[in-house]
């Protein structure tokens, strides 16, 4: 069943803050998937590898 009363111009204006911060949230996502990796891949590659076996000394 379908509403009686349906004003289709204010369902828009209501629909308009929903609808731009969802499109919002996509922009950030996508900006957010090239950024991340090129930012983690910048700092791997400056601070180097540090395994698990390697003895740490202590410095005194």
């Amino acid at each position: 069943m379908s509403a009686p009363d349906t004003n289709i111009d204010k369902q828009q204006k209501r629909h308009y803050g929903p609808l731009w911060g969802f499109a919002a949230v996509l922009v950030a996502v996508g900006i957010g998937i090239f950024v991340v990796p090129a930012a983690t891949e910048e700092i791997s590659e400056d601070a180097g590898t540090i395994s698990v076996t390697d003895p740490v000394e202590a410095s005194e």
